[in-house]
């Protein structure tokens, strides 16, 4: 494949072999020997040459891509569509390597998915659903509610190695709080020591303490009699930006 012979003959005694041949293909060398000829004794002359089918493009992206099953190209008008999900690693080599395939004009990425932003958005979505409940009048976690600091630093530490992958900024906002009824600057200090709780968990995990905010807020009366248990939670926002 990628060979075309357009002459052949002998002249001066000697055979001679004149053709194209595509970058990527066998040396015609190789060929002759293959087909018992000495390539010692054939002149032969090999000009490269690009040809344009779409069949042929298709293939050699594929094979110097390396797409992963996940991801399908097609090519349509000089412009190679890529669909699925893969590793930013990947697609940042697909920015380098379609450079060699000239006649591939524009990339379409409109249908790709990056798999470690994807991951990202999943983590965040989990992280932002945990609720962490404290005894009342109390700042320390027991049970159950402890068990899910330590399930939530797992989450965040993966979290974070996404973020630094993908050139993102990870910050996690702990806010405490507490019920509205009693002192309120009582329970304002009450919802600050729960939040700072929970971030101390967290930073003797292996999270980073730079990358958290603590906050305590008193919740609305409203909400404290529509869930008992948010007049003495915690709860946490993700935040992400691009460095």
């Amino acid at each position: 494949p990628g060979i075309i012979i357009t002459a052949e003959g002998k002249k001066g005694g000697r055979h001679f072999i004149r053709g194209l041949r595509t970058p990527d293909s066998m040396k015609p060398e190789s060929v002759l020997v293959d087909y018992k000829f000495d390539p010692q004794k054939i002149n032969s002359t090999w000009n490269l040459y690009q040809p344009l089918s779409n069949d042929y493009l298709l293939e050699r992206a594929n094979r110097l891509l390396k797409p992963p099953d996940s991801v399908q190209l097609k090519l349509q008008d000089g412009e190679l569509h890529i669909s699925g999900t893969a590793s930013k690693k990947w697609f940042d080599s697909v920015k380098t390597r379609v450079e060699f395939i000239w006649e591939i004009k524009s990339v379409d990425l409109s249908k790709a998915q990056v798999a470690e932003l994807n991951r990202i958005e999943i983590l965040k979505k989990k992280i932002m659903l945990v609720q962490i409940a404290f005894d009342s009048g109390q700042t320390n976690l027991t049970g159950e509610n402890l068990q899910k600091v330590n399930t939530l630093s797992t989450m965040m530490r993966e979290l974070q190695n996404l973020a630094d992958q993908s050139n993102k900024y990870l910050n996690i906002e702990v806010h405490g709080f507490s019920d509205p009824t009693g002192n309120p600057t009582v329970n304002q200090r009450l919802s600050i020591s729960r939040a700072q709780s929970v971030k101390g968990l967290l930073i003797r995990s292996g999270f980073q303490s730079e990358r958290i905010s603590t906050f305590g807020d008193i919740t609305k009366v409203e909400d404290a009699k529509a869930d008992s248990s948010s007049g003495r939670s915690v709860k946490l926002i993700v935040e992400l930006k691009k460095l």
